[in-house]
């Protein structure tokens, strides 16, 4: 009786020590995924980032602009 539970606990150390290697071979597909979204995403920031940083440079100019104007507002 006691060879068959020790079977039965082998049994389900086998399977766990497999479904713990397919766990990790996943993760690391993911983390593999993971690593060439982020490069992409840097890639197109690096084309994108000098339209950005001219948008927000003309939107600061154009607060600027209209705090100088704000100084010659009529106070109620």
């Amino acid at each position: 009786m006691e060879a068959v539970f020790l079977g039965i606990i082998a049994t389900s150390m086998i399977f766990m020590a497999i479904f713990a290697l397919i766990r990790t071979i996943v993760w690391i597909i993911v983390l593999i995924k993971l690593m060439t979204l982020i490069n992409d995403i840097r890639n197109d920031y690096k084309t994108i980032s000098p339209k950005i940083i001219g948008f927000i440079q003309g939107f600061q100019g154009m607060g600027r602009f209209l705090g100088f104007m704000r100084m010659f507002r009529r106070r109620k």
